[in-house]
């Protein structure tokens, strides 16, 4: 698992190095899964958080999130949301 203060190899599971991959290279992708599929990416390539926040532009935080998620759900804790608190958004 990638940790704050540390550099730590994230494994990808079997097959989902390609199917992420695409998704980096994808035109018609929603922007924020083109960046969790990178964000995953570099994590296993053993970038430092530091260093995938400073690519993506995005708080280490962000990037630990991602790591931890798809540590813990694979691909499908990375391609949906999880549902947000509050009351939905009415359209008048």
């Amino acid at each position: 698992m990638l940790m704050a203060n540390e550099t730590r190899v994230l494994r990808l599971r079997r097959g989902d190095r390609a199917v992420l991959e695409g998704w980096t290279r994808s035109r018609t992708l929603q922007r924020r899964l083109v960046d969790r599929a990178g964000i995953i990416l570099a994590a296993a390539d053993a970038f430092s958080s530091r260093a995938i926040s400073d690519m993506y532009g995005v708080p280490r935080a962000t990037v630990l999130l991602w790591a931890r998620r798809y540590e813990a759900e694979g691909i499908a804790g990375v391609e949906r949301d999880r549902p947000r608190s509050g009351r939905p958004r009415t359209i008048t």
